[in-house]
């Protein structure tokens, strides 16, 4: 079969996907809007827990000086 649909290469997916190796970010801004917005959005998460753990345990040292 032959498509009428021009396929993507692979060097035009691996442009896309270049990273730049200084700033560990990738050189097409879109992709690294999209991947900071996925990555935060997926984390949140976890980095709130990370700081409720934080403050938990920093209270309990607080609560055994005053013992």
């Amino acid at each position: 079969m032959i498509s009428d649909e021009p396929k993507a290469s692979k060097s035009d997916e691996q442009q896309l996907f270049e990273l730049d190796r200084v700033w560990l970010r990738f050189r097409n801004p879109d992709v690294e809007r999209r991947f900071v917005d996925t990555t935060l959005r997926q984390s949140v998460n976890f980095i709130r827990a990370y700081l409720v753990a934080g403050l938990l345990l920093y209270a309990a040292f607080a609560i055994l000086d005053i013992v």
